[in-house]
């Protein structure tokens, strides 16, 4: 039996905010912008791009964004996180 098929490969990339400029000790804990649920929805939403084919979905309960996409291949797929990060 054969069967014709096209490969797809999906991406996911997790990323964490941190301050801009060097880290003072604890400094990114005190601020705790990773853990507010509000901030980490609306950053997902100003850096949705609406042509780009990666989703940005926020997850306040681990403080990170998670960015998705499918492609043809994986050096597709690797380029369109990199460019939406």
């Amino acid at each position: 039996v054969a069967a014709n098929s096209d490969t797809v490969v999906t991406a996911r990339q997790s990323v964490t905010l941190v301050p801009v400029g060097p880290i003072d000790g604890w400094y990114a804990y005190a601020l705790d912008v990773r853990s507010r649920g509000f901030l980490l929805p609306t950053v997902a939403h100003l850096l949705e791009d609406p042509d780009s084919p990666v989703d940005i979905n926020a997850d306040p309960v681990r403080g990170v964004l998670i960015f998705k996409t499918t492609a043809h291949d994986l050096d597709r797929a690797r380029d369109d996180i990199q460019i939406a990060a």
